[in-house]
């Protein structure tokens, strides 16, 4: 896997398309347009550096699809919002927004392709037939399933600790890291 800097290239109709897939289940979906830099490999912290240097390089332009099942809607709003999108933007940092809201806000696509985000390029075999998709990089926090407090954890793990290494009494063991 690859990773490019990139930025969507324009929401005019050829650039940012508003489609059905072509499988029996007929997922909407948008195929955007993305310019990717090429040839640069050390990139600034400070976006305003980053954005120059971005525009000075070569560019290469590839489309990602951004998929709008029940599942994947709120991935791909993400990955629109990681691209630009103030009105989405606005709204996911609101305390009352609704995924409907979120709907709706995609008639105003203000912002998109004004910020410079990291694509993945992941080359796969699908069907028989290598294939390669570019996927934005959304920055997205995982949230945990099942929240442990440090005290409980430390504790957990030093008894896994103890347990594969045969040390006894709760206290963890006194073996040499092996890295």
């Amino acid at each position: 896997m690859s990773t490019f800097k990139g930025r969507f290239a324009g929401t005019s109709p050829e650039l940012f398309q508003f489609s059905e897939s072509g499988s029996e289940k007929g997922t909407l979906q948008i195929i955007a347009d993305l310019d990717l830099a090429l040839g640069v490999t050390d990139w600034p912290q400070k976006p305003e550096e980053v954005a120059l240097i971005f525009a000075r390089a070569e560019k290469k332009r590839v489309q990602t699809f951004l998929f709008m099942s029940k599942d994947a809607m709120s991935y791909s709003f993400e990955r629109l919002i990681r691209g630009g999108w103030r009105k989405g933007k606005a709204l996911s940092e609101s305390k009352t927004a609704t995924m409907g809201d979120m709907i709706q806000a995609l008639s105003d696509l203000q912002g998109i392709g004004d910020t410079i985000f990291d694509v993945n390029e992941v080359k796969e075999v699908y069907q028989g037939r290598e294939r390669v998709r570019y996927e934005i990089v959304s920055g997205g926090r995982i949230v945990a399933e099942k929240p442990v407090d440090r005290t409980t954890f430390l504790a957990r793990l030093g008894a896994i600790a103890n347990t594969e290494t045969g040390a006894g009494g709760g206290a963890p063991s006194g073996e040499k890291v092996p890295f």
